[in-house]
């Protein structure tokens, strides 16, 4: 049954007229939201890098990791690492082709909270209304633009798998064999995936007009291909359990004090979701106050999405419970929450107005307009605000000091990944390695200069040497002279490399 939206002058208009149009055009088009937002994530990526050619912390671990082709590389899925290796090997090595990746992976979590609103209440207002939501998001809004790999790319996958599988019916193959992607392709993204989906499998069975939809021979297909995605990760996962496992202490799981831990867990857990979820909620709140207590449940689908959520919290909070992890952070929830506009906007169909919606997407467009000028403001501002910013560093002027000496060697061994994947980007023809990395290359005799940040210590950290000595299997050095360069927006403080190298 269609519902109705009253607007300003009382009369009403249905949320799904005939065949999903709707019966009075709202002035901001598709075409005008996917313009101002096309627009907005190549102003994100353009201004960036015009500020800085340096990459970012998450950034740089990616692009050490992507030198080689494999099933696993560490504690993440491997998905966002291939598609570092083919971003840079197709647009160049740089910023630029980072920052493209990111950009488009957000351009597409916009357009999948476009289409899937759309395809659940068959109104472009409502759709409209769940994109504009997005923006009081921080985590969407700020933090995947600034920072953040897996989590984006996750989120992409959880509310694609959310639009596929509302799209499902016994007759179509095609919206199986999406959902299956999808599915595959989540759990390649980040392994938090497998909460959103387990949830979301979990309502389905819940609800009856839908549990049809889980019991066909579509469905069983659409499991295998799914299964066969993702298979070779988990036997690489396997087959390299200490790799794989090896940055499970950030989730904080206790040895002792079990009740300590779950209630700092817990309470972090509720944090998370305030920061996430609460500005959503007040601006919703804010807008359409008279409808937050009358939410509507109009379909056997929107009580769907209402089981998923609740599922994802009692999910997370029994892994807390039963684990004793108290490391819970914000990043993680990204995926698990992405789509919730969608189910806000649909709840709220009822209430909805020309008016209403046109201030929230106001408010969404000076948002996201004032975070474009901010995040390269950052950087910019760091001098003036007495701040320290790795992205002032001037790895080009750096790499081109350390060009004659890394063109004589066979590799370049940075202390730690933002050294190493920095120079990475100015050395695409060399191996560079940093000691957190070297289990995923195999050792050689092979000559190597050594650089580490010489502003903190004048000589090389205490395991840098001996691990470059194991990795090379030589061990004569030629120390040369520190290379210095002043900082980028940031004058008063310079950047400075130590340099070793074997021979």
């Amino acid at each position: 049954m269609a519902s109705e939206l009253t607007d300003r002058s009382g009369s009403t208009r249905t949320c799904a007229p005939k065949e999903g149009v709707d019966a009075h055009p709202f002035p901001i088009t598709r075409t005008h939201l996917l313009l101002f937002i096309i627009g907005c994530c190549a102003l994100h990526a353009l201004l960036r890098w015009a500020v800085s050619e340096t990459a970012g912390i998450d950034d740089v671990d990616q692009i050490l990791r992507a030198q080689i082709w494999s099933w696993g590389y560490g504690p993440q899925p491997p998905l966002y690492t291939w598609l570092t290796r083919i971003f840079l090997d197709t647009f160049g090595y740089s910023v630029l082709s980072m920052l493209l990746l990111k950009e488009l992976l957000i351009l597409a979590i916009y357009g999948l909270v476009y289409a899937a609103t759309r395809e659940l209440t068959r109104s472009h207002l409502c759709a409209l209304a769940a994109t504009a939501l997005l923006q009081a998001n921080p985590s969407i809004a700020w933090e995947a633009h600034r920072e953040l790999t897996h989590s984006v790319l996750a989120s992409v996958c959880s509310i694609g798998t959310v639009y596929f599988f509302l799209r499902l019916t016994p007759d179509r193959w095609r919206s199986y064999v999406l959902f299956a992607a999808c599915s595959g392709l989540g759990m390649l993204a980040k392994y938090n995936f497998a909460i959103l989906w387990l949830a979301l499998m979990l309502a389905a069975l819940s609800v009856a007009p839908i549990r049809p939809l889980l019991f066909n021979r579509k469905m069983l297909v659409a499991l295998l291909i799914g299964l066969a995605i993702c298979a070779p990760h988990f036997i690489w996962v396997w087959q390299h359990q200490e790799l794989a496992f090896s940055h499970l202490y950030k989730l904080k799981i206790a040895q002792s004090g079990k009740w300590l831990a779950v209630a700092a867990g817990l309470k972090k857990w509720v944090e998370v979701i305030f920061l996430d979820v609460g500005p959503m909620l007040g601006l919703l709140a804010l807008l359409f106050w008279k409808g937050v207590t009358r939410l509507a449940v109009a379909s056997p689908r929107d009580k769907l999405l209402w089981r998923t959520l609740f599922g994802i919290l009692v999910l997370v909070t029994a892994n807390i419970v039963w684990f004793s992890a108290s490391g819970v952070r914000g990043r993680y929830a990204q995926p698990l929450f992405v789509w919730l506009p969608v189910l806000l906007v649909a709840a709220l169909r009822d209430h909805l107005s020309d008016g209403r919606v046109k201030v929230l997407v106001a408010l969404a467009a000076v948002g996201a307009i004032g975070i474009v000028l901010a995040a390269p403001g950052r950087v910019l501002l760091t001098e003036p605000l007495g701040k320290n910013e790795i992205l002032n560093t001037p790895f080009r002027k750096l790499a081109e000091r350390l060009k004659p000496e890394v063109d004589k060697a066979d590799c370049l061994i940075a202390e730690n990944h933002i050294l190493g994947g920095n120079l990475r980007l100015h050395f695409p023809n060399k191996l560079v390695v940093a000691p957190a990395f070297g289990p995923l290359f195999p050792t050689a005799s092979r000559t190597a200069v050594v650089v580490w940040d010489a502003a903190k210590r004048p000589v090389p950290p205490r395991d840098l040497l001996p691990f470059a000595q194991a990795f090379t299997g030589k061990q004569a050095f030629a120390e040369l002279s520190p290379i210095e360069e002043v900082l980028k927006y940031h004058h008063q403080r310079t950047a400075r490399l130590g340099v070793m190298v074997i021979r």
